[in-house]
């Protein structure tokens, strides 16, 4: 779920995501440190959000999400009113995930609305413990998961994560390929599958 005041949106998300500003850019920095992921309550508060350096960039951020606390908060500023934002989420290809895993958010700032792509009104209804902070501002949409998993269209509006989704075992998957020289030797030259 998101927060707003001025140009900065603050947002609650219940699952691993990556976050694309509107540059082409083929790199994805790790927003924490040596790529780690983050999990239980670390950003799991409205209060203590991840603020995320540069939503002009692309960035990676991993979240261990479970039936306790799938809660992460996170806030940006973007550079400019409209500016598009581009929020995906991938899951581990692991059978016991298998169309079981879903990604909600709200999306709280100055302009947001649902009716946008991507966008629906906020349920009435949130899920248990998850509230509307008091300062969120008025303005909010909601963010769910594609119904359509056997095609790639919802990740294909994007030019460079166009270049990752592959429709594979009738699923859109991201296929990763490293490169052979890549930093960490355990990962080099391997290729990596997720679900979209």
């Amino acid at each position: 779920f998101f927060l707003a005041t001025g140009m900065h949106l603050q947002w609650l998300m219940l699952a691993g995501l990556a976050l694309w500003g509107g540059s082409l850019v083929e790199g994805h920095p790790g927003a924490f440190a040596e790529g780690r992921a983050t999990c239980g309550d670390e950003y799991s508060k409205f209060a203590g959000a991840y603020d995320l350096p540069d939503v002009k960039e692309a960035w990676f951020l991993r979240r261990i999400s479970t039936c306790e606390k799938p809660e992460f908060w996170m806030s940006f500023d973007v550079a400019k009113e409209g500016q598009p934002i581009y929020i995906a989420t991938i899951s581990p290809e692991l059978s016991r995930f298998t169309d079981k895993l879903v990604f909600n958010a709200i999306l709280y700032g100055p302009g947001v609305k649902s009716g946008d792509p991507g966008l629906f009104d906020v349920p009435a209804q949130l899920p248990a413990g998850i509230t509307r902070p008091i300062d969120a501002g008025s303005a909010a949409a909601y963010m769910k998961s594609p119904t359509n998993l056997s095609t790639c269209d919802f990740v294909d509006t994007n030019p460079v994560m166009k270049s990752y989704s592959d429709i594979i075992g009738g699923r859109c998957m991201e296929k990763l390929k490293m490169d052979d020289d890549y930093k960490d030797a355990l990962q080099a030259g391997a290729t990596g599958f997720s679900w979209w």
